[in-house]
């Protein structure tokens, strides 16, 4: 699974300069969802595999409408779409509502949320001829997640349910085809590519040059030439993986300058042998140009 834009944006940012409390609590959430979405996929994988299509993190757009779509499990004759939601401690469900118990505060329905997404897909299936219904259910993922006094037909899903859940879906409905495979390729001519960028002002000189922690933000060192390591939480992260950090994270921040070796070897403050990044670069990389010209193209986002 691949990080929205806006979450690349604030996780490569955190280190290289100071976030607005905001911010932090906006890549906060966005790191909670995402490990809550990554975890639900686990859970498919494992009880549905190869009996449907799983698609993640899709959006589209109807009437100038822009919506996201957590999670698809597609079935040759089903289509059952999922908001996951990875809260914490406890909740009460009132009148319709949910409300957080240790704040006592009214926070958005997410069944209201994907019943109007629900509504929007449907209307999208209409306008290019698909005919397959659609079932929506809100997954709550979270470990220590408690909801108190939710009716039973609320189309809710609690971790612990999840495989009787999912396996009775495997069970009920015609597993994936080869006309399956072609209404994905179809919905996937609607996927809204474009993804929204955060106004954060920031530049490149403003920005620190170096190589941080992901988990605390301590200096990366590297140890007998095999992998780096933190000074504070004495994590070891190889090589490999850091490189291609740095990347990835300069990319994001900066996709208008190109990525050359030079480039890269500035932003993270020498601290990655030019050797390493082209090595890494040509492996996962296309190469553009020649002689001082050359430079690489990034066609998709490796995680």
């Amino acid at each position: 699974m691949v990080k929205s834009t806006a979450h690349r944006q604030l996780e490569a940012l955190k280190w290289r300069m100071p976030l607005a409390s905001e911010q932090l609590y906006y890549l906060d959430n966005l790191q909670r969802g995402y490990e809550g979405e990554r975890e639900f996929k686990k859970f498919v994988d494992s009880y549905i595999g190869e009996s449907a299509v799983t698609m993640t993190d899709f959006t589209f757009s109807v009437d100038g409408t822009v919506r996201q779509i957590d999670a698809f499990i597609i079935f040759n004759d089903a289509v059952i779409i999922f908001e996951v939601k990875n809260y914490q401690g406890d909740y009460l469900f009132k009148n319709g509502e949910f409300y957080n118990t240790k704040y006592r505060d009214k926070i958005k329905s997410p069944i209201d949320q994907l019943d109007y997404t629900a509504i929007l897909l449907k209307r999208l299936f209409k306008r290019i001829d698909i005919h397959i219904p659609i079932k929506s259910y809100v997954v709550f993922i979270g470990e220590d997640f408690h909801l108190y006094e939710a009716p039973r037909d609320l189309n809710i899903v609690m971790r612990s349910q999840l495989p009787k859940f999912l396996n009775e879906l495997r069970l009920t409905y015609r597993h994936a085809d080869e006309n399956t495979m072609k209404f994905v390729d179809t919905l996937n001519e609607f996927k809204h590519l474009e993804e929204r960028r955060l106004h954060i002002d920031y530049s490149y000189d403003s920005l620190k040059k170096s190589l941080f922690c992901s988990d605390d933000g301590g200096e990366l060192t590297l140890n007998n030439r095999t992998y780096y390591k933190c000074p504070k939480c004495n994590k070891k992260t190889s090589i490999e993986d850091v490189v291609l950090q740095a990347i990835l994270d300069f990319y994001t921040l900066f996709p208008e300058k190109k990525l050359t070796i030079s480039n890269l070897y500035n932003f993270t403050g020498g601290k990655i042998s030019k050797y390493h990044y082209r090595k890494l670069l040509k492996k996962n990389f296309k190469r553009l140009g020649n002689g001082r010209s050359v430079h690489y193209s990034v066609d998709k986002i490796l995680e």
